[in-house]
This record gives C-alpha cells, sequence and structure tokens, in this order.
C-alpha cells in the first residue's frame, strides 16, 4: 500500500457541521485500520475532546493541541510535548488583557478563563468542560501551559491576528476557526508532531498523508507525503494541498481513505 499512516483533523474534516462523524466514514476508519495503516487524529482539541469520541477506532497515537501532545490512545501517556515558555505565555495574555480579549488557557488539560460570556459558553459546550476563572497570570506560572486561545467576532480576529504576527514572534499563531486565534510554543506544528510519530513507527514521508481544513493543518498539509485540503478549506489551504477531497458535510474524509489510500477507485492528484 502506497500510504501506511493517515493523519486527520477533527473540526471541519472529519467532524461533520453537527459535530458528528457519518457512519460511513467510520467504516471507511475500521477499513483502513483493517489494512494495518495508522489512523492519527491531529487537532487543536484537547485529549478529553477527542476521546469522547467512542465510535473512532485508536490504533496509533493522538495529536492534541494543534502538535503541542502527542499522547498514546490507550493508556494516554504523553509521547511528545512541546508546552510554552511561561513568559512567552504572558506576553500573550498581557497583549489580550490591553485588547479586552476573551481567553481560554490550556495547562495540565485544565481549562482555564480570564472571563465568563457567550464566547466562553460556547467554547464549554464544545469542550464539555467548565473553566476555571483565573485574572492574575501568574497563578498559572508553575503549571504546563499548552495552549492559550483568543474568542472574538471574525472580524476582530482578523485584526487581532495581524497585530500579533508583528508583536508575539516568540511563539506560533494561527487562525483555527473564524472566532479562534490560537497560540502554542514557536515549536508546536501539526507537522512536528506528524513527523515525530512517523519517525517513531520508522514510516518514510513519502508514506504519509494527512488531512486538513484550516491553517493550523498547513504544516502537516506541507509535511505529509501527501497533502489533502477538504474542499470547505479557504483557497490558501488549497494552494499547499497536493489533492482536494470532497467537503466535511459530503464525506471528504471517506472518499481520501476508499479512493486514494485504499486506492479502490481511480484518482487524480491536483497538482
Amino acid at each position: 500500500m502506497k500510504y501506511s499512516l493517515l493523519a486527520v483533523d477533527m473540526d471541519g474534516t472529519l467532524l461533520n457541521s453537527n459535530k458528528t462523524i457519518d457512519d460511513d466514514t467510520i467504516e471507511a476508519i475500521n477499513r483502513l485500520v483493517d489494512n494495518d495503516v495508522l489512523f492519527v487524529i491531529a487537532t487543536g482539541r484537547a485529549p478529553r475532546a477527542i476521546l469522547e469520541y467512542k465510535n473512532i477506532v485508536f490504533n496509533a497515537p493522538i495529536i492534541s493541541y494543534n502538535g503541542a501532545l502527542v499522547i498514546d490512545a490507550k493508556t494516554q501517556a504523553v509521547l511528545y510535548e512541546k508546552t510554552m515558555l511561561y513568559d512567552s505565555a504572558k506576553l500573550v495574555y498581557e497583549l489580550g488583557s490591553k485588547l479586552n480579549v476573551t481567553m481560554c488557557i490550556w495547562a495540565n488539560n485544565i481549562l482555564y478563563s480570564n472571563t465568563a460570556n457567550e464566547f466562553i459558553d460556547y467554547y464549554k459546550s464544545i469542550y464539555k468542560i467548565e473553566p476555571i476563572f483565573v485574572h492574575d497570570f501568574s497563578l498559572l506560572k508553575e503549571k504546563n501551559i499548552t495552549k492559550i486561545v483568543w474568542l472574538d467576532k471574525p472580524i476582530n480576529i482578523e485584526k487581532f491576528k495581524l497585530i500579533c504576527e508583528d508583536k508575539l514572534k516568540v511563539v506560533n499563531s494561527f487562525v483555527s476557526a473564524p472566532y479562534l486565534l490560537e497560540f502554542v510554543d514557536i515549536e508546536a506544528t501539526k507537522g512536528n508532531a506528524l513527523k515525530f510519530i512517523g519517525e517513531l513507527y520508522n514510516i518514510p514521508q513519502n508514506k504519509i498523508a494527512a488531512i486538513g481544513d484550516s491553517y493550523n493543518d498547513l504544516s502537516m498539509i506541507d509535511y505529509a507525503g501527501l497533502g489533502v485540503a477538504m474542499d470547505n478549506a479557504s483557497l490558501e489551504i488549497k494552494k499547499h494541498a497536493n489533492y482536494i477531497t470532497l467537503s466535511n458535510d459530503e464525506g471528504g474524509v471517506k472518499h481520501v481513505i476508499e479512493d486514494v489510500i485504499l486506492n479502490t477507485k481511480n484518482h487524480s492528484i491536483l497538482h
């Protein structure tokens, strides 16, 4: 088989607009696993928000927090971790405070927040976890800060993105959804985490495929031997891909598994 590992983003990729996984896609994943292909979830989500999907067959490590954490899916043992330097995280928090941004901080797999509002209500509804409110960032100094998230209206997120590209070069930042601007350690990317898993299993780069839809997926789309963009991805994401699949509401992941990885049908690489 041409590909030995498939890495798949969750939101906007594996999950449909209802945040569920179609039965046909689950069946395709099962066939993939039966053919001894590693199926790797690569997401910005915390581990608990990944493992709650009990219908997924996990036969490989999980990439969490946009590449800042890789865990064993069965034991949840940490295999790889890139937490933020406290001083760098503090800069992100202080700038966010000046801009009056709603913020979430993930540290030791616990969710913290600086305020309570409709943005937090939405965020916690996705992760099904109540945040701990912290108004003094120094209280998190001894914690392992994995990720900081800014939440706001899309028009503001675009403005913040430009500000952060200029003022926060010590961290890795990207828009993961129109209302989310995320920050991780400068070395934490899905691409680096995917490279780690490939080396762990002795899988060469050209036998790795990756599917995503957003800016936090670019590093793994670029790294993989076959980089796939969803049809619902932006044009900029698609420009980085070798292959464009269907949207997340049309079984895009299933299409890649069946028509490309398992090669049950003819397919063509776009560029």
